[in-house]
């Protein structure tokens, strides 16, 4: 399959404000060369699969990105799959690793919410509190799923307690899992009352 020059075009566009999405790590500089050891994947041809790596290359340098992991996938087929750069020095980025998507979730979390919503078998409802699943939160008899998905819960974001951000610092390699997150988030005092404002995520200049 020839990809015509129009349609690099836009795929680079798209291309571009995804992996802007998905980069493993950003920063000044950063090596671009594909590292993918025998890692893609994929039914693309050989001219194709340069064209991606070509789009992909050059919203790595524009994006000064460090390492990317891409998928493309056309009704369910896997066309290609790889890794590019490093996850950190020395390290190769790989197809298999996992990457914080951070904002990005909001937007297939709520999709999800919705879907289940608009199907009665599984009895949710927006207006459900956080208490039929995890009573032991704070006001969680109070905070219902809606307050969650359009962060008007009160509760402070775990990211940026120093209590994660400390841990990480000391350990770039450590895991936690959710009733580790969550317990962090609990340990901050709250925003506001629920529903009565939106918490803001900090902007980095």
């Amino acid at each position: 399959m020839q990809i015509p020059d129009a349609t690099h075009q836009r795929w680079a566009s798209r291309l571009a404000a995804t992996l802007a999405s998905i980069a493993l790590l950003a920063a000044s500089g950063g090596s671009s060369d594909p590292a993918d050891g025998g890692h893609t994947t994929g039914s693309a041809d050989p001219a194709t699969r340069a064209s991606i790596e070509s789009v992909a290359r050059e919203a790595m340098a524009q994006y000064h990105m460090r390492a990317l992991i891409l998928r493309i996938t056309v009704d369910g087929e896997n066309v290609y799959t790889s890794a590019m750069g490093e996850s950190q020095p020395g390290v190769p980025a790989t197809p298999q690793m996992h990457f914080r998507n951070g904002s990005f979730a909001f937007t297939y979390i709520g999709q999800i919410f919705s879907r289940l919503v608009d199907q009665p078998q599984y009895r949710l409802s927006l207006d459900d509190k956080l208490a039929k699943w995890m009573p032991q939160l704070r006001r969680a008899d109070e905070i219902s799923l809606r307050n969650l998905l359009n962060m008007t819960s009160g509760y402070a974001d775990y990211v940026y307690q120093p209590a994660l951000q400390d841990a990480l610092y000391s350990n770039p390699d450590r895991s936690f899992s959710n009733d580790d997150l969550i317990a962090i988030g609990m340990s901050a005092p709250e925003r506001f009352a629920p529903g009565t404002n939106w918490v803001l995520v900090p902007m980095q200049s």
